[in-house]
C-alpha cells in the first residue's frame, strides 16, 4: 500500500535530517577545537622561540611537532569539501521531507488517488536516486551515540503527526 511506503520514507527522511544535523554540528565543533589548538601551539612555539632562543634544539623539536600537528590535523576530522557535500545532502533531505509530508497529508485527507500518489512517490524516489548518483559523498562512520540521539529526535518529531 502506497500509504505505508510514504510513511516509511517520511520516517527515513526525518531520521536522516536529525542524524546529519547532529553529525554536521559535531564536525564543526571538532574543527573549531582543532583550529584553537593549532593556533595556541603556533603562538606558544613562536613566543618560546623568541624568548628562549638559546635552546635551539628544543625549539626545533617543538616547531617540528607543531608542524606535524598542523599537517596531520585533517586526519582528525573530515575535509571542508566533504562537509560541504554532507551539508548538501542534509539540505536535500529537508526538502525531500517536505515533499513526503505533503504527499502524506494528501493521502490522509483523500485529496489524491492511490495511482496519483504512486506516481508522485516514484517521482520523489527517482529524484533521490539521481541526487545520490550525482553527489558522491564519503561514508559517515557509524556513530552510535549520534544514531541514538537522532532516533530520539526523529521519534519526537514524528509523534507530532500522531
Amino acid at each position: 500500500m502506497i500509504r505505508n511506503r510514504v510513511w516509511d520514507d517520511l520516517l527515513n527522511a526525518v531520521f536522516y535530517i536529525e542524524f546529519l544535523g547532529l553529525y554536521i554540528n559535531e564536525v564543526q565543533q571538532n574543527k573549531k577545537v582543532i583550529k584553537i589548538i593549532s593556533l595556541c601551539l603556533n603562538l606558544i612555539s613562536l613566543a618560546g622561540l623568541y624568548r628562549f632562543s638559546n635552546l635551539n634544539i628544543i625549539w626545533m623539536i617543538i616547531l617540528f611537532l607543531v608542524m606535524a600537528f598542523n599537517w596531520g590535523k585533517d586526519y582528525f576530522t573530515i575535509t571542508d569539501k566533504e562537509l560541504f557535500t554532507i551539508e548538501k545532502v542534509y539540505s536535500y533531505y529537508k526538502d525531500q521531507y517536505k515533499e513526503y509530508e505533503n504527499l502524506w497529508y494528501e493521502i490522509e485527507e483523500s485529496n489524491i488517488t492511490d495511482e496519483q500518489a504512486s506516481r508522485k512517490f516514484k517521482k520523489i524516489n527517482d529524484s533521490e536516486k539521481l541526487f545520490l548518483k550525482l553527489n558522491k559523498f564519503t561514508k559517515i562512520n557509524d556513530k552510535e551515540k549520534l544514531r541514538s540521539q537522532a532516533e530520539i529526535l526523529a521519534t519526537e518529531r514524528i509523534n507530532k503527526f500522531s
